[in-house]
């Protein structure tokens, strides 16, 4: 059972109570019309009322426990005893998709990045071996057919040679150098989702090479003869 205490006030001010927005009324028939507000109330019901001490005896609807409802303050209106949660709002961002959600959170799947023009998505993290440090070149001459795969290479100068008809597959590796990154001469080389990086040149070709990269990224210059080919499968990066 809850009690609400009704004051009277003889001022132009007087004290809302609950849902009531009137201040016009005053005397004799404040405690009717303050009754009459509380009945309005959908979350209580008036049991009693006590004209001499201009009190108000009422029950929670909602409930089979009674329990005191406070006296409201002059300007905030009367609300329910309890209020139902708000019910948690999902947004999806741009691109994303809404896997699962419950009150208070939502799982999300991210968009995914557009891939480079021309090419397939490339991951700049290219490897995940363990750094190699080397102070001499690696050098490919002749007929022959080398393949650099999933390494991580550091040269003190110059880093991969191929010369004189030698074919050289980079793939997946990062190489690394203060001279030149690779240099082709009368020779062919293919590189694949790798980074290339040289002080000097992360690229030179000379004497009718024929380099082919896709998925790559090239940091330094890239130095070509007339006599030689550059030739871009698409998703590299040239700066």
């Amino acid at each position: 059972m809850a009690t609400v205490r009704y004051r009277v006030l003889r001022a132009p001010a007087c004290i809302a109570l609950l849902a009531l927005a009137a201040c016009a009324r005053q005397g004799e028939g404040e405690m009717s019309w303050a009754r009459s507000a509380l009945e309005r109330n959908a979350a209580v019901e008036v049991v009693a009322a006590d004209e001499q001490s201009r009190t108000f005896t009422v029950r929670m609807k909602d409930t089979a426990d009674e329990a005191a409802v406070p006296e409201p303050s002059s300007t905030e209106p009367a609300r329910p005893a309890e209020t139902a949660p708000a019910k948690a709002r999902v947004e999806a961002p741009g691109g994303g998709k809404v896997l699962k959600s419950g009150p208070g959170y939502s799982i999300k799947a991210s968009a995914a990045p557009a891939p480079a023009a021309g090419g397939r998505l490339r991951d700049t993290a290219v490897t995940s071996a363990a750094i190699e440090r080397r102070h001499e070149p690696i050098v490919c001459q002749g007929q022959r057919l080398l393949h650099i795969d999933n390494r991580n290479l550091e040269f003190d100068g110059d880093a991969v040679s191929a010369q004189d008809g030698c074919e050289i597959h980079i793939t997946n590796s990062h190489i690394s150098a203060t001279g030149v990154g690779v240099s082709a001469r009368a020779a062919n080389v293919h590189i694949d989702n790798s980074l290339i990086e040289g002080d000097a040149a992360a690229i030179d070709a000379s004497e009718g090479a024929q380099v082919y990269a896709t998925s790559t990224r090239f940091r330094g210059l890239s130095r070509r003869a007339d006599s030689a080919s550059f030739h871009d499968l698409g998703g590299n990066i040239w700066n």
